[in-house]
């Protein structure tokens, strides 16, 4: 029971100490459902003010015999990319997942932007939350 209150009290100390600095935290999530082998993407709501994305979090499934070649967040107006490392649950259809620390800038303005590129068949259910900080 003391560590449950020593946990909630650095929470709240880190939380109070974010807020205070003008930090707000962001988290959107999304989904799609791709039909076509290749590139499945989601495409976020554009950000109101510039964003560190900090961790992404994505579930999807895939057809057993097709594989992934690359998963990636980005953004839609620009350049940079992030590789995000995914991970295998097998059963009869693949369960795959993303849990994965970033460091990625979005300008105010421009959208996050995850893609999975699939071969073989079309990534299905791709579910995906972000989470960070505006600034």
């Amino acid at each position: 029971m003391y560590r449950t209150h020593w946990l909630a009290a650095v929470f709240l100390f880190v939380w109070a100490s974010a807020a205070s600095a003008g930090v707000k935290p962001y988290q959107e999530f999304a989904s799609a459902g791709c039909t076509v082998q290749g590139d499945c993407s989601i495409v976020f709501p554009a950000v109101t003010a510039q964003t560190l994305i900090l961790h992404a979090s994505c579930a999807f499934t895939l057809a057993n015999g097709a594989s992934i070649s690359f998963a990636s967040l980005g953004t839609q107006n620009d350049n940079p990319r992030d590789e995000l490392q995914f991970f295998v649950n097998a059963n009869n259809v693949t369960s795959y997942g993303i849990n994965a620390e970033t460091y990625l800038f979005v300008p105010a303005g421009d959208q996050p932007r995850i893609d999975v590129f699939s071969l073989g068949a079309p990534v299905g259910d791709l579910i995906c939350t972000l989470s960070g900080n505006v600034n």
